[in-house]
C-alpha cells in the first residue's frame, strides 16, 4: 500500500519540485534586472551631476547654447533639479541608488523604505550645514535652516539669551547635526545584516506508520 502511495504522489513531488525551481529562477532573474536598473540610474545620474554646468538649459536657466552636460538636455535638466534641492550633497542621491542596485543583487537590501527615509532625514539636517557654513546646501538647506534658527530663536525667548549671537553654541550645535546627520545617512548606506536564523514557521509532517493505523502529526517548527 505504501509502495501504490509514493507511486501516485510521485508526480506530485516532481511537479513541487520544478514549480519551487521555476519560482526561484523568474526571483532571481528579477532580483537581478531590478538590481542593475537601480545601478543604470544611478550611474546615469552620476554623469550628470558630475559633468553639472549651471549654464546648461535647465528649469531655471534659458540658453540656446548646446549643453555641456553629458548626457545632453535630459542630464542638464535632472541635475539641475538635484543640484537646485539639495546643493553639493546632491551626489549622494544617485550615489544611494548605485549602492542599493547593489546590494540587491547580492540579496543584502532589507527594509528599504526604512533605509530611504533615514537618508532623506540625514540629508535634510545635514544640507542645513553646508546652507550655514558655505551657502550651499540647496533650496532644501535653505528650508532646514531657516527651521533650525526658528526653533533656536524660540529657545532664545525662553531663557533670554540670544544664542544665535554665541558663537560657542553655534559651533557646538551645528557640529553635532553634522556628525548625528552623517551618522544617520551612514547607517541607512549600509547593507542588512543577516541573522542567523530565519524567523518564519516550517511545517514538518510526521507519520508513525507501525501502528495499525497511521497516525500523522503536524509539528511546527523553527527553522
Amino acid at each position: 500500500m505504501s509502495i501504490l502511495k509514493k507511486i501516485t504522489a510521485f508526480p506530485s513531488k516532481v511537479f513541487f519540485t520544478l514549480r519551487d525551481f521555476l519560482y526561484r529562477i523568474f526571483f532571481g532573474i528579477m532580483n537581478l534586472v531590478l538590481g542593475v536598473s537601480l545601478m543604470s540610474v544611478g550611474a546615469l545620474g552620476l554623469v550628470a551631476i558630475i559633468s553639472y554646468s549651471a549654464l546648461d538649459r535647465s528649469l531655471n536657466t534659458i540658453s540656446d547654447v548646446p549643453p555641456e552636460n553629458i548626457l545632453g538636455i535630459p542630464g542638464s535638466y535632472a541635475s539641475d533639479i538635484l543640484v537646485q534641492s539639495f546643493g553639493v550633497l546632491s551626489i549622494i542621491v544617485p550615489a544611494t541608488f548605485v549602492i542599493f542596485g547593489f546590494y540587491k543583487i547580492i540579496k543584502k537590501l532589507k527594509n528599504p523604505w526604512i533605509k530611504i527615509l533615514l537618508i532623506l532625514v540625514g540629508l535634510f539636517f545635514l544640507s542645513s550645514l553646508f546652507e550655514k557654513l558655505y551657502g550651499a546646501g540647496g533650496v532644501i538647506g535653505l528650508l532646514a535652516l531657516n527651521e533650525i534658527q526658528a526653533i533656536i530663536n524660540k529657545i532664545s525667548l525662553l531663557v533670554n539669551v540670544n544664542l544665535m549671537e554665541n558663537n560657542i553654541f553655534i559651533y557646538v550645535f551645528f557640529s553635532s547635526i553634522g556628525v548625528l546627520s552623517s551618522l544617520v545617512i551612514t547607517y541607512g548606506l549600509l547593507p542588512s545584516m543577516s541573522s542567523n536564523h530565519n524567523d518564519y514557521l516550517s511545517l514538518i509532517h510526521i507519520s508513525e506508520p507501525t501502528r495499525r493505523y497511521a497516525i500523522s502529526y503536524a509539528v511546527f517548527c523553527l527553522k
